[in-house]
């Protein structure tokens, strides 16, 4: 089996050395690539912003879709699967690097913006009303500015700064779900969880193994999950785990022993009823029917 969609790495061809790029989506849509069509589910590596400012689209992120339409924000984060449909639209595109947060964000200032990408904490897509589309544009039109005529050393700062304007728009135009102050307390033990379940090289869908790991009672954990996120650690255990299993279905030239191994199954048959108890499908028919 060959790699279906494949992992597509942040590459500026305008600015070699630069770790941030800003383009016109018309261009992405026009573009031909040698590995991947923009319009068949791919795999970014890298920070997206879309903004769209003219047309209507569906557009797929992992296995969800979101129609599209002016005034439209997309959050992409690096490692999610997604897909244009072939329509026309017109906005821009902002991608960045983690690199490139982490160069000129604060450490707190990195965190602050990785949340508006978690789309356990927040909506991959918001909608502006047409004043904050007006000032939206404003702000992107100045990092335009900056990054096309200037390009001096200050520029990454200043386009670090209107970068920080807009994820702040973000935020007040739909805050992080279910965040109140009682909460934060539990966000950073949360993120450090749900981190922990996307990389973990030993998956396991037991709350005590988390648990364990992170040094507090299974119970602990679940009122964490419960008030960050309204669910409880097992389910959301399981919601990641079958994403990830799905991605890799999609994206890993592997067989479905071998991804039931590197998911933590030891039986594929244990791995095959875990699946199709969430889905509806076994992993092949997903495979299959996806493909």
């Amino acid at each position: 089996m060959t790699l279906k969609h494949p992992k597509i790495e942040f590459e500026n061809n305008r600015f070699p050395s630069s770790s941030f790029d800003l383009v016109d989506i018309q261009k992405v849509l026009t573009a031909k690539y040698e590995n991947h069509s923009p319009f068949e589910l791919h795999r970014i590596d890298f920070f997206t912003i879309v903004l769209y400012t003219a047309g209507n689209e569906l557009h797929t992120i992992d296995f969800n879709n979101y129609p599209c339409k002016k005034g439209t924000v997309l959050l992409l984060r690096k490692g999610q699967l997604h897909k244009f449909s072939e329509s026309t639209v017109e906005g821009v595109i902002l991608v960045f690097t983690y690199d490139f947060l982490s160069s000129y964000f604060t450490k707190s200032e990195v965190e602050n913006a990785l949340l508006i990408f978690n789309e356990f904490l927040k909506q991959p897509a918001i909608q502006l009303t047409e004043q904050q589309l007006v000032s939206m544009q404003i702000t992107i039109e100045q990092i335009q500015h900056e990054y096309l005529n200037m390009q001096d050393e200050q520029s990454p700062k200043i386009i670090r700064s209107l970068l920080q304007v807009i994820i702040n728009t973000v935020y007040r135009v739909v805050p992080l779900k279910h965040s109140t102050e009682t909460n934060k307390k539990y966000l950073s033990d949360f993120i450090c969880f749900q981190g922990m379940i996307e990389a973990d090289y030993n998956p396991t869908t037991k709350v005590n193994d988390y648990a364990q790991r992170l040094g507090i009672h299974p119970k602990t954990l679940n009122t964490i999950t419960q008030r960050v996120v309204s669910k409880s650690a097992k389910t959301f255990i399981d919601e990641i785990l079958i994403n990830n299993i799905k991605r890799q279905l999609l994206n890993a030239p592997l067989s479905i022993k071998e991804i039931a191994y590197q998911c933590g199954f030891a039986e594929t048959t244990n791995f095959n009823n875990y699946f199709k108890k969430r889905v509806g499908k076994t992993p092949l028919e997903f495979r299959k029917n996806k493909n």
